[in-house]
Formats: C-alpha cells, structure tokens, sequence
C-alpha cells in the first residue's frame, strides 16, 4: 500500500529537480522552445498548404456517358487509311473554393499510337455539336446539358455558359474530332482510348485529368445521342489533322 505522504513527498522532489534542471539548461531549453514553435509553424503550414490543394478546383470526364467512335475514314490529302475519332465526352468541373470560377477554355490531348512521340500531338479543341445532345429511355428522351453552346430551342438552361458558383459541381457535353493515320492514329487498349481533357480558367490556372474513353464499334450509338453527328464529323472544318511523314 502507497501512503499518501511518501507519494506526495517523491512528486514534490521529482517537480524540484526537474525545475532545478531547467534553471542550469537555460541554453538547451530556449532551443528546444524554439523547435517546437519552429515544428508547429510547419505544420501549421503543410495543413494550410494540404487545405488550398484539396479545395483547388478540378476538371473530370464522366466515363458511364462519355464515349468515342473510331472509324477509317479513308484517303485524306494523298493519305490512306486515315483513322477518325469522335469523341463525345461529359466533362465535369467542381469548385469546391468560397469564390465564383469561370472556365475560358477546354483542350483534349488524344494518345496516339506512338506514345513516346505525343509530345508531336496538337492538342484538340472542341468543335460544335450539331444538336443538343439527348439520351432516350423507355421511350422518354431527355436533353443533356452542353458547354457554351446556344440552339434555337430557348433552353438556355442546358447551356453551361463557364461561369460556376461557389462549392458546385457542374458538367456539360463537348465534341471533339481527331483524324490521324499511322502511328498517329488513336491508341486502343481493352476497347478504351486514354484521354487528357484540360480546363484552364480566367485567372489563368490550368487544371487537368486523364481518363480512359469506351470506343464504341458502332457509330450508330453515337448517332442516337447527337442525331447528326456522323455527317456533321465528316466535315474538314471539324477536324485536326496530325500526320506523321515518316509512315
């Protein structure tokens, strides 16, 4: 059994030599106060730091109704067996900062064939979508949401027109063409396409994501989407062409 006395007189002796330390270590204490404020201020720091990246905005594709259609277009400028690309993608931005962002533009970088060679690979602006982009269920058709784009229906509120509230997610359809041939043409692993999509914004940050795209065989599913669309690709105004003169 510990009497009370014996342990309050061992604490009181303990508190006396420790302070007795301190007061001969005065150097070695100062130090040591100094690397604590010094760890502190750092982590202070890092968990700021960690808090602007994970509220930094991003850019995604959603990959459920995201989908490319690949198809030999045939000779193109004395070129044979030009492969095409139309890749119809859902792009989402979230903004997850106390501010209003503003989206000023949207670029798609396509993985070609030559992988080791895609710095060579011009980037891919999103062209214009024939007509608002639908999807039809049991015999119901909605109308999906588009970036910057305006038709003559009035449903100005499918239209994204860039600008994005503060903490809100938002995503829209944009269409991008790509014609290549050779090693420039579109990588295909396990029936997808990889994808680079960049969004950079008015104030000038860039933010980027990669993803894989399901290639769809057939074009006719691209066609129930954006009735249209085929012909409309078909047009040289939509396309930029990479070509690669040693194949």
């Amino acid at each position: 059994m510990i009497r009370v006395g014996n342990f309050r007189g061992g604490l009181v002796e303990t508190l006396s030599n420790v302070i007795g330390w301190i007061e001969s270590h005065g150097t070695t204490v100062g130090l040591f106060q100094w690397a604590i404020v010094i760890l502190a201020a750092w982590l202070l720091g890092a968990f700021r730091f960690l808090r602007a990246i994970l509220k930094r905005p991003s850019v995604e594709i959603e990959p459920l109704s995201s989908r490319c259609v690949l198809r030999n277009i045939g000779k193109v400028d004395e070129a044979e067996d030009n492969v095409q690309a139309i890749l119809l993608l859902e792009v989402g931005i979230n903004n997850p900062t106390a501010d209003v962002i503003s989206v000023r533009e949207f670029t798609l970088s396509v993985e070609p064939i030559a992988r080791l060679r895609s710095k060579h690979l011009l980037k891919l602006h999103p062209t214009t979508i024939p007509c608002r982009v639908s999807q039809t269920v049991g015999g119901y058709t909605k109308l999906l949401k588009n970036w910057f784009s305006n038709y003559s229906d009035g449903r100005s509120e499918l239209t994204i027109s860039g600008k994005i509230e503060p903490r809100e997610y938002v995503s829209g359809f944009l269409l991008f063409i790509y014609v290549g041939w050779g090693s420039f043409a579109p990588y295909v692993k396990n029936e997808k396409v990889s994808v680079t999509i960049s969004a950079r914004l008015t104030t000038g940050e860039k933010i980027s994501a990669r993803s894989n795209v399901i290639v769809y065989r057939n074009p006719l599913d691209m066609e129930g989407m954006v009735p249209g669309i085929l012909d409309h690709a078909m047009q040289r105004s939509t396309w930029t062409i990479t070509r690669d003169e040693k194949h």
